[in-house]
């Protein structure tokens, strides 16, 4: 699949989180790319590189700034997300569709999951310690970027 090759898989965070209009720099990209490919072919390394470049778009002030509908303001910080809009958002990003398209369909059973499976309980129980949050949010990172939805949309998952 060719969103495993690491440039490929850059660019596309590009164009996910920045829309096609914008276009990096060889800088942005090879700076990212070097992350994944310091991982010398190591397969968590490269999942765990994966995981971290795609978190720092969330963010880019860039991508906050085009995500004020969705109640993302522009900090310097890394406070929490509110849950409903980092799971939409996610659906949105990743898998280029509302949790309530097709195949989910009006009770959003998907959305439903990873927001009070996931990330209600393990964001409740942080205490606002944001590495506890952090993990959560990465964890949906990793499931949205490995699933089969997202694979598919770059060929044969």
């Amino acid at each position: 699949n060719q969103i495993d090759n690491a440039e490929f898989f850059v660019r596309q965070q590009f164009r996910d989180f920045l829309g096609t209009g914008y276009t990096p720099t060889n800088s942005e990209v090879f700076s990212r790319v070097s992350q994944i490919n310091s991982c010398s072919g190591n397969a968590t390394c490269i999942r765990n590189k994966r995981i971290e470049i795609s978190r720092a778009f969330w963010d880019d002030s860039r991508f906050r700034a085009q995500s004020r509908t969705f109640g993302l303001g522009l900090t310097s910080g890394y406070e929490l997300y509110d849950n409903y809009d980092f799971v939409e958002l996610s659906y949105l990003v990743y898998l280029q569709r509302a949790s309530s398209d097709p195949p989910d369909d009006y009770q959003r059973l998907g959305f439903k999951f990873w927001k009070e499976e996931n990330l209600d309980p393990c964001v409740a129980g942080s205490g606002g310690d944001f590495s506890v949050s952090s993990a959560c949010y990465d964890h949906i990172i990793d499931a949205f970027l490995v699933s089969t939805e997202y694979r598919s949309r770059f060929g044969t998952p």
